[in-house]
C-alpha cells in the first residue's frame, strides 16, 4: 500500500487496498477516481502556484522507513517543486486516455426516470457502472424484474446496505413478525416437541455430542413432531419466497431510491437552497467548487453504501430473537 494511514482529501475515508486512485501530475495529491471526477480537479491546485508537493509534506519523519518507489517500474519521478517524488507513477502511464475531469456519462443523452445518468452514477457511487447499465435496460425495456444475489442472500441487510431504509426496515419488521409468529404457534401447537428440542440444545451446548443422536430419534416419536415439522416447512417456505420476491425487485426498489436523491435535491435546489462548500481539505480557500460539482458531491454522500446501517439492524435482529 502506497497509501496507508493516509485518506482521499476530498470523502476523508482512508485508502484502502483495491481502492481506485488517481494522483495530481502536478503536486501528486491522492485521491479517490470518483472523489476527483465529482470535484473536477486537484483539491490542492491553489497551492501549485507555490510549487506544492504532496510528498514533501508527506514523507518519512527521521527513523521510519522509505517510501515505496512506483509501482510502474521502479522509476522515480519528480513533483512540481522538483523534489524526488517516488510515491506517485507518471500520470501518462497510470491512466492512459481518461479525461477524469469529467463523469463518463455526462455525454450520453439517455436519461433514467428522468435524471441525467452523470446524476444517477454519482448517487450510486459503488459499483456504478452495473447499476447505471442496469438500469438503462430496465428504462427501455419497461421491465421491472431483474435478479440481484446480494439481495436474495442478504435479504433486509442488503438493503439497508445500499441505503433502502424503507423497503429494509418493513422486510425486517416482515422478518422478525414471521419469525415471532413462528415461535408463538409452535408454542402453542408444538410444546412437547420444542421442550424437547430444548433440552437437547441445553446439552449439546453443555458440550454432550452425543445428544443430537439420542435427541433426534425421540424426538420424531413424540406425538406433535408432525405438527412442528408442518409449521418449520411453511415458515420456511414463505421466508424462501420473500427472498425470491427480493431478490427479483431489489434493483428496481434501487432505481426509484437513487432517482427520488436526486428528484429532491433538485426540488431543494430549486426552491432556493444553495450549497455552502464543504471543508474538503487543509486549504479550503484553494477549492473553487461549483454549485454543480457540490451537488455531485452531495448526492454521492446521500447515495452510495452504509455499512453501519445492516450491522445495526443484525445486532437488533440477534436481539429480538433472544427475546422469543
Amino acid at each position: 500500500m502506497l497509501y496507508e494511514n493516509q485518506s482521499c482529501p476530498v470523502c476523508k475515508r482512508a485508502f484502502e487496498e483495491g481502492d481506485d486512485i488517481v494522483y495530481c501530475p502536478d503536486c501528486g495529491t491522492p485521491h479517490h477516481r470518483e472523489c476527483y471526477n465529482l470535484v473536477g480537479h486537484c483539491v490542492n491546485q491553489g497551492l501549485h502556484k507555490a510549487n506544492y508537493s504532496y510528498y514533501e509534506e508527506h514523507k518519512p519523519q527521521k527513523g521510519e522507513p522509505a517510501a515505496a518507489e512506483s509501482p510502474e517500474n521502479g522509476e522515480k519521478t519528480e513533483s512540481a517543486s522538483g523534489a524526488p517524488n517516488p510515491f506517485f507513477p507518471p500520470m501518462g502511464r497510470a491512466m492512459p486516455n481518461f479525461d477524469f475531469t469529467k463523469n463518463p456519462y455526462d455525454n450520453e443523452q439517455t436519461t433514467i426516470d428522468g435524471e441525467s445518468l452523470g446524476d444517477v452514477a454519482a448517487t450510486v457511487r459503488s459499483n456504478a457502472p452495473r447499476f447505471v447499465n442496469l438500469f438503462k435496460r430496465m428504462e427501455q425495456t419497461k421491465k421491472s424484474a431483474s435478479w440481484n444475489w446480494g439481495a436474495f442472500i442478504f435479504g433486509a441487510y442488503y438493503l439497508f446496505f445500499r441505503k433502502m431504509y424503507k423497503q429494509a426496515i418493513t422486510l425486517f419488521c416482515v422478518n422478525i413478525t414471521l419469525s415471532s409468529l413462528l415461535s408463538l404457534l409452535t408454542a402453542r401447537l408444538a410444546p412437547k416437541t420444542l421442550e424437547a428440542m430444548s433440552e437437547m440444545a441445553e446439552l449439546i451446548a453443555g458440550g454432550d455430542t452425543g445428544a443430537l443422536m439420542r435427541g433426534a430419534e425421540s424426538i420424531r416419536a413424540i406425538g406433535d413432531y408432525s405438527t412442528f415439522t408442518m409449521l418449520t416447512t411453511v415458515f420456511t417456505l414463505l421466508t424462501l419466497a420473500i427472498r425470491v420476491c427480493v431478490g427479483i425487485f431489489a434493483d428496481k426498489m434501487y432505481k426509484g431510491t437513487v432517482t427520488d436523491i436526486i428528484k429532491k435535491t433538485n426540488e431543494q435546489l430549486n426552491e432556493g437552497a444553495a450549497f455552502s462548500v464543504p471543508a474538503l481539505s487543509a486549504q479550503e480557500d484553494s477549492i473553487n467548487l461549483s454549485q454543480e460539482q457540490m451537488r455531485r458531491l452531495y448526492l454521492s454522500k446521500r447515495g452510495g453504501v452504509t455499512i453501519w446501517a445492516p450491522v445495526a439492524a443484525y445486532f437488533v435482529m440477534q436481539l429480538i430473537s433472544r427475546l422469543f
